[in-house]
């Protein structure tokens, strides 16, 4: 099997943190990317979401769509809510290639708040991740229904 290495924009700007590269232009990030030898990069705040443009950005690094992350409401609402929440990003995933599409939990997150203390943190209580999990798979399924698996990336909580 051959392998594929893709990057993340994050190591270049930080969504989460603007004033962490937010002054670093994705030609820089996508132009790196290239340089220290990947083939691929996930999507970032920075990226274009029209298919035509974010195909074009990434043929002139001679780079691929890997992946890319979504973040997700599962927790409060319903799959079927999530599934037509997710579906324009999903496409624009499947029509570019990309592997999978990385879902992350972000209803009630602190990561972007500086003064939240982790004792506040948000937790799933032990009997609500059975029906979490149902809505999950459900959103799964259907992402590979439409050719791009799901990848869940935890956060505190879940």
């Amino acid at each position: 099997m051959k392998l594929k290495f893709g990057m993340s924009p994050i190591s270049w700007s930080n969504d989460d943190l603007p004033e962490l590269g937010g002054d670093t232009s994705l030609e820089t990030c996508l132009r790196e990317t290239r340089l220290a030898g990947y083939t691929g990069t996930e999507t970032g705040g920075k990226f274009p979401r029209d298919k035509d443009a974010l195909g074009k950005v990434l043929k002139e690094h001679d780079l691929q769509l890997v992946s890319g992350w979504y973040s997700g409401q599962l927790l409060s609402i319903s799959a079927e809510e999530e599934i037509a929440n997710i579906r324009n990003q999903l496409h624009l995933f499947r029509d570019l290639g990309a592997a999978v599409l990385v879902y992350g939990e972000t209803w009630k997150t602190v990561q972007n708040v500086r003064n939240a203390p982790l004792c506040d943190k948000p937790i799933l209580p032990e009997s609500e991740f059975a029906a979490y999990g149902e809505k999950l798979t459900k959103v799964a399924e259907y992402c590979a229904s439409e050719g791009v698996p799901l990848s869940f990336h935890h956060h505190m909580g879940t």
